[in-house]
């Protein structure tokens, strides 16, 4: 299920609520989550992508690295070329990963000190529902 919050600010994103996976960053961080054998048949399924949508994941090899890499920095970021910055972080249910909470926004609000002030606000967000739905 997405739930969806718009700003009130004049510039804003509005993105669409169906879109590849492998356009968004709460998508790959989903997948990033997924075991080897749903991720395989997944990509199976869907295809690989070109280098535009996702630099370097556009092979095995790449799309492993990618995965690595979220995993490890339980994040994910996005950049369009249509300028706009994504930001995914995981909820866990246990130790499993079960939802993503992600923000989207003009790639001109993401100053670095913006970018730290997200990147903390959503694990700290993710943390507490995370907390809540292992209760």
């Amino acid at each position: 299920m997405v739930h969806l919050v718009n700003s009130d600010q004049d510039l804003q994103v509005r993105s669409r609520t169906e879109r590849n996976i492998y356009e968004t960053a709460s998508g790959r961080l989903l997948m990033a989550y997924m075991t080897e054998k749903e991720r395989s048949s997944l990509i199976q399924s869907i295809g690989y992508l070109t280098p535009d949508i996702w630099a370097g994941a556009n092979t095995a090899d790449g799309i492993i690295a990618q995965m690595d890499k979220i995993r490890a920095d339980a994040l994910c970021n996005t950049r369009s070329k249509s300028h706009i910055i994504g930001l995914a972080v995981p909820m866990r249910r246990q130790q499993q990963v079960v939802a993503s909470l992600s923000v989207f926004l003009p790639e001109i609000r993401f100053s670095q000190d913006r970018q730290q002030q997200i990147e903390f606000e959503l694990r700290f967000t993710a943390e507490k529902i995370s907390r809540r739905l292992s209760e």
